[in-house]
């Protein structure tokens, strides 16, 4: 069994890290309970953290549980076992997203944070098992590159919750650490390329897939006004499709997936929201 890179060995540790960050949203969530009753808007935006966090912790645990029942399938010829079951994760994730938000309404956006992450991420993986274009040895990185993303995204999550009573530089610091990690994500899976006629052959998906991702959290942006949002998420799926076909679009749907926690429009501060960024 081929080996690219001994990074690929970090959808592995999926489970791990993704019961760590559960177990850490939990004592987050406990902390935010705990002071509510003398700081009602701290223990909230603690609240939204923590339920961020625990999200991303269990899309990337799920994730993870998927590479390691079928990490010797993915490293098949024809990968086909395992872009199947990926297309289950996928669509499961999606089901259990929407049973949780009807269920709980006040779950809803954390529910719908762990559908789509993890939807997205597992049909970015199922694309590549059945890809004609990306060249056989890599596929199996191309699978590991969205765990890497989901990854970034749990980590620049913890980073910024150091900033837990003031959404601009959550969301900033979020989005600065995100980049870093999703850059260094990319950079230690750099041998994936499509071939010639297939996509754009000179793009390695690696690379391209970061560009997508990027454009995509950026989007995400609270403070942008709602037609850039709108906007820049058209323009990240066009330029991911242009960039990496079909498996463009799925990373682009990782990056529209992740959003800083203390949206202000979800805090009881609402009525006296901080400006958006408007055109001079």
């Amino acid at each position: 069994m081929y080996e690219n890179t001994p990074w690929e060995h970090l959808a592995l540790w999926g489970p791990w890290l993704g019961i760590g960050a559960l177990l850490l949203a939990l004592v987050l969530y406990r902390i935010a309970k705990r002071s509510e009753v003398r700081d009602p808007d701290g223990g909230l935006t603690k609240s939204l953290i923590a339920e961020r966090i625990g999200a991303v912790g269990l899309s990337l645990a799920t994730l993870g549980v998927l590479f390691v029942i079928m990490w010797r399938p993915a490293h098949d010829t024809y990968p086909r076992a395992f872009g199947w079951a990926a297309i289950e994760v996928a669509v499961g994730s999606i089901v259990i997203a929407l049973l949780v938000g009807l269920l709980r309404r006040s779950l809803m956006d954390s529910a719908i944070t762990y559908g789509m992450l993890t939807a997205s991420a597992a049909a970015s993986a199922a694309i590549s098992a059945f890809s004609h274009s990306i060249i056989a040895e890599g596929q199996v990185t191309a699978m590991v590159l969205p765990v890497g993303y989901v990854v970034a995204a749990l980590g620049a999550a913890v980073i910024a919750s150091v900033k837990s009573r003031d959404a601009i530089p959550h969301e900033m610091i979020g989005l600065l650490s995100f980049l870093v990690l999703a850059t260094v994500a990319s950079w230690l899976l750099p041998v994936v390329q499509f071939r010639e006629g297939g996509a754009d052959s000179s793009t390695y998906p690696v690379y391209g897939g970061f560009y997508i991702v990027s454009l995509g959290r950026i989007a995400r942006l609270w403070l942008l006004p709602a037609w850039a949002m709108w906007g820049g998420a058209v323009a990240t799926i066009a330029i991911g499709y242009l960039t990496a076909s079909w498996y463009g679009i799925a990373i682009a749907a990782i990056g529209l997936s992740i959003s800083g926690a203390l949206d202000p429009r979800r805090l009881p501060s609402a009525e006296s929201l901080p400006p958006r960024l408007t055109p001079v």
